[in-house]
């Protein structure tokens, strides 16, 4: 650093500066990211301005003021506090830092070479996962439902079907200190929270009779479900996580998919079936509807014959005692 007009400004041993042209830094964290476009003459403090604000615009900062998380360390105070401790050890330097925890936590720099190389980032603490126990109990009965214990914001298996992601400062409470310089985070005490859980799969009947149904469920299939909301490569590191996380979701994409393939047989063959059902009905129906007019007439026209006939005999049987009785009369 070297000063102009009594500000500091980025140059070399030499009193070139650094950042002639604009340069943009993008900051990557909490699943969102900001451009910072630096001037050629934009001074430190101008800088931090800058950075301060995009910690901001992250939703990084909580309830804490961004001016205390991005800092830069003046001389005096570096000798003056404490002696140098903390964030304000080493007079000079930027400290910029979130008030999130765990993976949440994390910031990624990405830019120009040049531009890297003249900031002279380096992290100074890693972050580190936080527990989280959680408790699930059923809130008309009270019944314990289960239990877990996460590290990376996501509940999974305790409720059937239903996967849970938690905010990721739930439970702690971030606080400045303001001789260090640094983010204290304490445990806090949170209230039950109640999730109202209804069943969307959807139910298709197949059949004639009750309970003839297929009920079909295709889980939620984004990038916050498949958890790959947050994947960075801007480091080996991110890409190794990347990579895991990106296997992961790929097997979930492949099940999801094996499971629609098998309810679209299921219904095929159901199909099937009611299509081969609906032509045998409507056949039967066709027998008892449309009759042969010329077959029916001559079976008619045969029986009104033979009824004409048993009619004759009939009358010739009632006339036999009548002839007999006339023999006997003579």
């Amino acid at each position: 650093d070297a000063t102009a007009g009594g500000r500091y400004v980025f140059s070399n041993d030499d009193g070139k500066k650094l950042l002639d042209n604009t340069q943009t830094l993008s900051i990557y964290g909490n699943n969102k990211n900001v451009d910072v476009y630096i001037e050629g003459e934009d001074t430190v403090a101008d800088l931090v301005k800058k950075l301060a604000d995009a910690i901001g615009l992250l939703g990084m900062a909580g309830d804490i003021s961004v001016d205390n998380l991005v800092k830069i360390v003046e001389p005096n105070t570096a000798t003056t506090t404490s002696g140098g401790v903390g964030n304000y050890a080493i007079a000079g330097t930027i400290f910029l830092q979130t008030a999130l925890t765990g993976g949440a936590s994390e910031l990624r720099f990405a830019g120009d070479e040049a531009l890297l190389n003249a900031l002279g980032i380096s992290t100074i603490q890693k972050a580190e996962a936080s527990g989280i126990n959680a408790t699930v109990s059923d809130a008309h009965t009270g019944r314990l439902v289960g239990s877990d214990t996460v590290s990376d914001f996501m509940l999974r298996g305790v409720i059937k079907g239903v996967d849970i992601k938690f905010a990721s400062d739930i439970g702690v409470k971030a606080s400045f200190n303001v001789t260090t310089g640094q983010v204290i985070f304490t445990p806090d005490a949170t209230k039950p929270v109640y999730l109202h859980i209804v069943d969307n799969s959807t139910r298709v009947q197949t059949g004639s009779d009750e309970g003839q149904y297929i009920d079909i469920t295709i889980g939620r299939m984004d990038t916050i479900a498949l958890e790959i909301d947050d994947v960075y490569v801007v480091t080996m590191e991110d890409s190794q996580r990347a990579l895991s996380k990106i296997d992961t979701a790929l097997e979930r994409v492949n099940s999801a998919r094996s499971n629609i393939g098998a309810k679209i047989n299921r219904l095929e063959y159901a199909q099937n079936n009611i299509r081969v059902t609906k032509q045998n009905t409507i056949a039967a129906e066709s027998r008892i509807r449309d009759l042969d007019v010329a077959s029916e007439s001559s079976s008619f026209t045969n029986n009104q014959i033979i009824v004409n006939a048993a009619v004759a005999m009939l009358a010739q049987a009632n006339q036999l005692p009548q002839l007999a009785l006339q023999l006997i009369g003579r």
